[in-house]
């Protein structure tokens, strides 16, 4: 039974590690979305270590006025562009055909190993540690 048990562990991390751009900046925003996003360098998203808490704070209070626009409805990844270790993905709101209402969230994401992690400000690589 034991090794049942590790095999699915296994099989979920592994799944988790795969993700996609698309998959990653949508779980972004639902951790957004539900306040359980881990701001920590090393966390959630790609924060750089020397980020000082000040910045911090100013991204995390950004991120919070940003859970009203993110509302209740569903989200989904629309166009997704890759080039070596950085991406970029747009993440729309579903449900409703009202085009007023469309709202449409740009993430940047960046590489680490096998992983796409969200930068930590949406629309922009700043504190994410990538260089020009």
């Amino acid at each position: 039974m034991k090794p049942f048990f590790f095999l699915l562990l296994l099989a979920v991390s592994v799944r988790g590690a795969g993700r996609d751009p698309g998959e990653a900046a949508v779980h972004f925003l639902e951790k957004i979305r539900e306040k359980k996003l881990n701001l920590e360098p090393g966390g959630d998203t790609a924060l750089a270590a020397q980020t000082s808490d000040y910045k911090r704070k100013q991204i995390a209070d950004r991120l919070d006025r940003l859970v009203s626009d993110l509302g209740s409805s569903p989200l989904e990844a629309g166009p997704v562009r890759v080039d070596g270790e950085l991406a970029a993905v747009l993440v729309r709101k579903t449900g409703g055909f009202d085009p007023d209402r469309l709202q449409v969230f740009p993430v940047a994401l960046v590489k680490r190993d096998v992983e796409w992690i969200a930068a930590p400000v949406p629309a922009s690589f700043e504190n994410s540690g990538v260089g020009y």
